[in-house]
């Protein structure tokens, strides 16, 4: 019981961070006309992602779920609220960046685009990882119920 405490608990942290990150980034995007669009835009991922990581925290405080679960779903889960973790913490530093000089700094345009890229293919991953392990524990608790 004490591994779901712990991982409920980083599940809502994430989550909440995620949320607000998410609003961060749409004042963020309004506030700073030269910000290129894909960093506007990723605040819906970013929404999304936080929203599915908190469905799958609300999933797993249920105690017939947490019976049901194997030790490899919560190492699976714990990963991938690490993984949005350091997403956010990522784009986090960006819009820190962009707040204190007004731009993504100094850096070429191409290498500012293959790091929106690079977070943008490592949120995705992480939303679908988040939504097949919700999947999973639905269908789980369909199959234990009848």
């Amino acid at each position: 019981m004490a591994d779901f405490t712990a991982l409920l608990s980083s599940i809502v942290q994430v989550a909440s961070t995620g949320v607000t990150l998410a609003g961060t980034l749409r004042d963020a995007g309004d506030a700073l006309a030269n910000v290129e669009k894909r960093l506007r835009g990723i605040d819906r991922d970013i929404d999304f992602t936080s929203r599915a990581l908190a469905q799958l925290g609300a999933h797993l405080e249920d105690p017939e779920v947490q019976d049901a679960v194997s030790a490899d779903t919560v190492r699976v889960t714990r990963d991938a609220a690490a993984g949005c973790a350091a997403i956010f913490t990522e784009t986090e530093s960006i819009v820190a960046k962009i707040r204190e000089t007004g731009s993504t700094g100094k850096e070429p345009y191409h290498i500012r685009e293959a790091k929106m890229d690079v977070l943008r293919a490592n949120l995705g991953r992480v939303e679908g990882n988040l939504e097949l392990l919700n999947g999973v524990l639905v269908h789980g608790r369909q199959m234990s119920s009848g």
